[in-house]
């Protein structure tokens, strides 16, 4: 880290709109690649600035609230096998 640098604090992040994914892993203390996990899955939705994934702070705040109600989760659904019936 560069001495010049600041460290931003939680409260400093929460007072943007949008964060990275470091300081989206340091809001829901997780790490990197769970962020990436989530954002993959669709559990948070991010925005793409030029090659930089961005998340809104306010999407990780609510989904720190409640987890299982990803916001735009995608969800697989597998349909049930047609039951194949014996030739004769």
């Amino acid at each position: 880290m560069n001495p010049k640098e600041t460290v931003k604090t939680t409260a400093d992040i929460r007072a943007q709109v949008l964060c990275t994914p470091d300081e989206a892993a340091r809001l829901l203390s997780v790490g990197r690649t769970k962020i990436f996990e989530l954002k993959a899955r669709g559990a948070i939705p991010f925005k793409q600035i030029d090659s930089m994934p961005m998340f809104r702070v306010k999407d990780l705040e609510k989904f720190a609230e409640d987890p299982s109600a990803s916001i735009g989760e995608k969800r697989i659904v597998k349909r049930a096998k047609p039951k194949r019936t014996p030739k004769s």
